[in-house]
């Protein structure tokens, strides 16, 4: 199994935020970024499948600040390969667009299943999952909160309000917006981002 684990950097929101000239957006120009919360955890969660099931981890992020460093954290943390996506857009990239720019990358590293954050800061509508899935032409399930392997099918525990959940058996590929992963993100030490800041991306 390959799965692919779409990381996405956004502004740090501990940070003084400062709306720009246009009064539509932040300014960027100062602002801190980090590792999406949500994509943290469909990492964790990736990286537990393939500790599990011997399954194959390539962590993909579109081409901006702070993306090749979260490539060498991936890679720290055992992903198999990372993945930069060049791109000309300048700005902010709506989860629209990522969908168009990730789909022919996906597309061709034959993954057999995505894995994404359920939601950003900048996405609290949950919209990357679903449009990535409609752009590839493969089903896909949200909210996500435990990902389990069964041979070669995976058994994925959706989560609803209330304190609902129910289970459904993917026998093929499928996007997944992971809200949690199974445990907690580990903690990935200094030296081996050391190691993993010569890897190749």
């Amino acid at each position: 199994m390959h799965i692919a684990v779409v990381l996405r950097v956004v502004p740090d929101l501990s940070d003084e935020l400062e709306i720009d000239d246009t009064g539509a957006d932040i300014d960027r120009e100062w602002i801190g970024l980090k590792l999406n919360e949500f994509d943290d955890h469909a990492l964790e969660e990736a990286i537990l499948l393939q500790e599990a099931s011997g399954a194959r981890v390539t962590a993909v992020a579109l081409d901006g600040e702070g993306a090749e460093r979260q490539l060498q954290m991936a890679i720290a943390r055992g992903a198999n390969d990372a993945l930069l996506v060049e791109h000309d857009i300048e700005g902010n990239i709506n989860s629209r667009l990522t969908a168009d720019l990730l789909a022919p990358v996906i597309t061709e590293l034959k993954a057999d299943i995505v894995f994404t954050g359920v939601q950003t800061s900048e996405d609290v509508f949950g919209q990357l999952a679903p449009f990535l899935a409609g752009v590839i032409g493969w089903p896909t399930i949200n909210a996500v909160h435990g990902v389990a392997a069964d041979g070669d099918r995976l058994v994925v525990t959706q989560e609803y309000s209330g304190g609902h959940a129910a289970s459904f058996t993917v026998a093929g590929q499928a996007v997944l917006g992971i809200q949690t992963a199974s445990k907690p993100p580990r903690y990935v030490s200094g030296s081996k981002l050391r190691q993993a800041s010569s890897a190749e991306i």
